[in-house]
């Protein structure tokens, strides 16, 4: 009886560690079929914009600039080793690739079926002249074709997509399995040493802690993977606003500097044209000075000189404009600043705005009611990820058109930030929820649920709180409150 007692304390012992090595096996399987994804996403997203470059060429060698076969040819090859990537594996952004998993070999043969029929074509439009009759014929079907190509290259993103969703929903799935069997083993071992041990009490006692130790491990590992995501995030933003400045400040500076001498060269020339026109009415040859005054009227010449003006006022204003947008990207990233520092809040506000412009401008006008708040103690570039977050979600709260409200203030030594929408609002029942991890209320495959617990654990590491009120039909208010300076931090140091 003792034996049989002592076994199955041991079984009810034994299953809870079983499970949770059962557990960290699900984990590690999840890592290996998504560790390339990132690679993966990159190669399939070039797809489509290298078939838009192969038409695009094709163009404008059919216009006249027989020097784009040559970039026809190098997309024409760019394309072809990208689907030997995606079909055998290879060498890929700094890693070796696999080939593309089995279950996406349907899609990507659809796409390399119509590459098959379009790739002869493109060696003609580069080998022939386009006088030729096989050249035009090759062309017409190349604009058919090249939609069919870019279609199928979005299936198979589209494919990948799906694949990747559902790896993380059987992910999430089996992890609440998992926590189950845990569980379930954890009670039934609590129930087996109060029916079979004489020492109930400490059996309980060390039963809790296991549970408790647990339920720590499962909320560490969904706050790494949460975290996770979030350096993922600023690290591909980051990326994203070195790539602009390194791309676009040099074109933009030579483009700025040739609209100055530009400008320069044009005065000079309405300079010396202001002094024929000043010495036309002593030519004495009445001809040319009709023949002067006709060509004025038919040029339009006031017209003319007006309009240039305006025309360079016109191109350094939206050279000027990239430039903003560039320094908007580096503010919002600020990959260089990794620690603590003073922060205008009010600029990484209206930094975010700038960024997620293309989310918002068709959906709500927004408006800015900024307070008179002092500089913030914080790490800027977390904060500007709640800005997004919190931005970004007002703006799919709104149906159709639109008012999303920003407004700031102080109190005392705290500063406030609250983002107001007039959207479809929440019930209470999900306002409860809303700070959840994998939490959403967006439908399948469009948001991931981490969003709003990803800023709801900055604003934490920030020593402030963040609330929501809101009702049906009436909109959201999300509310941010920080600590000017960060005391506790201080004294930790």
């Amino acid at each position: 009886m003792i034996k049989t007692t002592r076994n199955k304390i041991r079984v009810a012992f034994i299953t809870p560690t079983i499970v949770t090595l059962l557990a960290l096996g699900l984990f590690e399987w999840f890592m290996l079929e998504t560790q390339h994804d990132h690679a993966f996403i990159g190669a399939i997203g070039s797809q489509p914009e290298l078939s838009q470059n192969l038409l695009t060429f094709a163009n404008m060698v059919r216009i006249g600039q027989e020097e784009d076969k040559n970039e026809l040819a190098k997309s024409m090859a760019a394309f072809s080793a990208r689907l030997e990537l995606l079909e055998q594996g290879g060498q890929w952004m700094q890693q070796h690739l696999p080939p593309l998993p089995q279950e996406l070999m349907h899609e990507l043969a659809a796409v390399k079926k119509i590459w098959l029929d379009i790739k002869p074509r493109i060696k003609l439009i580069i080998e022939k002249s386009v006088a030729d009759t096989q050249w035009q014929a090759a062309y017409q079907h190349l604009v058919g074709d090249i939609p069919r190509l870019q279609a199928a290259s979005h299936s198979l993103i589209m494919a990948y997509d799906e694949r990747d969703n559902r790896l993380r929903t059987q992910m999430l799935y089996s992890l609440a399995a998992v926590v189950l069997l845990t569980l379930s083993s954890t009670i039934i071992g609590v129930w087996v040493v109060r029916r079979y041990s004489n020492e109930q009490q400490i059996i309980e006692a060390r039963l809790r802690q296991e549970k408790e130790e647990q339920e720590q491990l499962v909320q560490q590992l969904q706050d790494a993977q949460a975290q996770l995501l979030q350096s993922e995030k600023l690290a591909s933003i980051g990326q994203l606003a070195a790539g602009v400045a390194h791309e676009i400040n040099n074109p933009v500076g030579y483009i700025n500097s040739n609209i100055g001498s530009l400008q320069r060269a044009l005065d000079d020339l309405f300079r010396l044209l202001d002094l024929y026109e000043r010495a036309e009415e002593k030519l004495s040859d009445e001809q040319t000075r009709q023949q002067i005054q006709a060509l004025k009227q038919e040029v339009d010449l006031e017209f003319l000189k007006e309009d240039l003006k305006e025309l360079i006022s016109e191109s350094q204003e939206g050279v000027g404009r990239v430039k903003r947008i560039v320094q908007d990207l580096k503010e919002f990233a600020h990959m260089e600043e990794n620690e603590w520092q003073w922060a205008d809040l009010h600029q990484g506000l209206n930094s975010t705005l700038n960024i997620v412009n293309n989310e918002l401008k068709y959906r709500a006008e927004v408006v800015k009611d900024y307070g008179d708040i002092p500089e913030v103690e914080c790490l800027i570039s977390q904060l500007n990820q709640v800005f997004m977050n919190l931005l970004v979600n007002a703006a799919h709260a709104i149906e159709q058109q639109g008012v999303i409200t920003i407004r700031t203030g102080r109190e005392g030594d705290h500063v406030w930030i609250s983002v107001a929408d007039n959207g479809k609002g929440m019930d209470a029942a999900t306002q409860k929820k809303i700070f959840d991890p994998f939490f959403t209320t967006k439908a399948v495959g469009k948001g991931t649920g981490l969003g709003l617990s990803l800023s709801y654990t900055i604003i934490q590491r920030h020593n402030g709180s963040i609330s929501v009120k809101s009702e049906p039909g009436k909109g959201s208010t999300f509310c941010i409150r920080l600590p000017i300076a960060q005391a506790e931090r201080k004294a930790e140091s």
